[in-house]
């Protein structure tokens, strides 16, 4: 799996997004695995399903602290 986290501002907000794909074994795409991302001070989670190409997407993540 790869991730590419960005950050960005909204009205004077900064969040973060997450981005990346799910790969099997083989290197082929794997399609509706489950992406939970975990925001360690709030323990917030955030779940999302891959698309056919194996691609994930989180949008508007709280930066403050570390996700794992």
């Amino acid at each position: 799996m790869t991730s590419v986290p960005t950050v960005f501002s909204i009205n004077s907000k900064i969040y973060w997004e997450v981005a990346g794909r799910v790969l099997s074994n083989n290197k082929e795409n794997l399609a509706n695995a489950t992406v939970t991302v975990i925001h360690e001070p709030t323990q917030n989670k955030y779940v999302s399903l891959t698309r056919d190409n194996g691609y994930f997407h989180f949008f508007n993540i709280n930066p403050a602290g570390l996700i794992k």
